[in-house]
């Protein structure tokens, strides 16, 4: 990925102090215009190489889940919802399944975050050795044929929801 994608992606998140083993990944932010904290758990924050390498038992790719938070933080920014809002969406969804035959905007944030990541995951793939690897498998044509793929283009990348 160039800086400039990846920039879109990171936005104003901000790492954390760890929240402890056992704790689920989230990102929040208290009001619209204040920094996105992302507060990943010790499993995450401490793996070898850093969030960007972690891998759990539901994200197998280095990174995965940390592409997955990242979405959130790029929902906060762009969608700029309500704490309750985002608390109630959040906690209603708990099948993570991509947007299937949907707009970006017909999904919720687990949706969203679980079609970026699960595109994330079928074109990294756990062999990634690098930043320069990484990018090239990015935007192999395979994956620019995905058809999650439009979703990067047309909303992650332009900022729009």
């Amino acid at each position: 990925m160039t800086n400039e994608r990846l920039a879109v992606l990171s936005l104003v998140a901000i790492l954390s102090a760890p929240l402890g083993a056992g704790t689920a990944a989230a990102s929040c932010s208290d009001r619209p215009g204040t920094p996105i904290q992302m507060n990943i758990t010790d499993q995450v924050y401490t793996a070898p190489g850093g969030p960007t390498r972690a891998v759990t038992k539901v994200y197998t790719v280095p990174g995965e889940l940390f592409v997955h938070e990242l979405t959130h933080a790029w929902q906060l920014h762009n969608r700029k919802p309500t704490m309750y809002q985002w608390i109630i969406e959040g906690v209603q969804k708990s099948d993570y399944a991509p947007l299937t035959n949907r707009s970006w905007s017909q999904g919720d944030i687990e949706e969203q975050a679980a079609t970026v990541n699960t595109w994330f995951h079928n074109h990294a793939t756990a062999a990634w050795t690098d930043q320069a690897d990484l990018k090239k498998r990015l935007e192999s044509a395979e994956a620019l044929r995905d058809a999650s793929f439009h979703f990067i283009k047309d909303n992650i990348r332009l900022g729009k929801n």
